[in-house]
């Protein structure tokens, strides 16, 4: 029974992420708890993120050289298509990111950095599937991999407490 009522909490969760995310993508003012920012986030990255995954793990198990070599076009396409709604989650994520910097008590630029690095990094991965390898990718996405390292730590910080420069704290 426990679980029930803990799994329909969990749902009431998400359903109010997702509200929130869906109604307030334009919206940069304000704050926004982790409460409210992580079970949508985390619901839509494992639907962008994970699914293409296991897709392409189950294209590639397949021993057939012209089949791999078949289902790699194929995936090849398939990430090509993955692009726009990935670009989509990004932006309807990026006010929520900067709610929850306002809410540590930080400015949410370094979030709009990120998403125009993530962005970019989309670009580059799909013309590195179609043209070849690029030593300048690696060089690159470790550069960013370091501003998404600080934007993932400062969206798992705790809130500040009471009133601060953006607003009053979320309930």
């Amino acid at each position: 029974m426990n679980l029930i009522i803990s799994s329909r909490s969990f749902i009431k969760k998400i359903k109010h992420s997702f509200i929130i995310i869906f109604t307030q993508w334009s919206d940069t003012s304000g704050r926004v708890s982790r409460e409210q920012f992580w079970p949508g986030y985390v619901c839509i990255n494992l639907l962008l993120n994970a699914v293409p995954y296991f897709f392409a793990q189950a294209l590639l198990n397949d021993q057939d050289p012209s089949a791999v070599l078949a289902w790699k076009v194929a995936l090849k396409h398939f990430y090509m298509m993955m692009f726009l709604p990935s670009v989509v989650f990004v932006l309807l994520m990026l006010a929520m990111k900067i709610k929850r910097f306002h809410d540590t008590d930080r400015s949410g630029w370094l979030c709009v950095a990120e998403a125009v690095g993530k962005i970019v990094s989309m670009v580059w991965m799909i013309s590195m599937i179609v043209s070849g390898f690029s030593r300048s990718y690696i060089v690159s996405s470790l550069v960013f991999m370091v501003l998404v390292l600080y934007v993932f730590i400062v969206l798992l910080l705790p809130g500040s407490q009471g009133r601060n420069e953006y607003g009053l704290q979320p309930k």
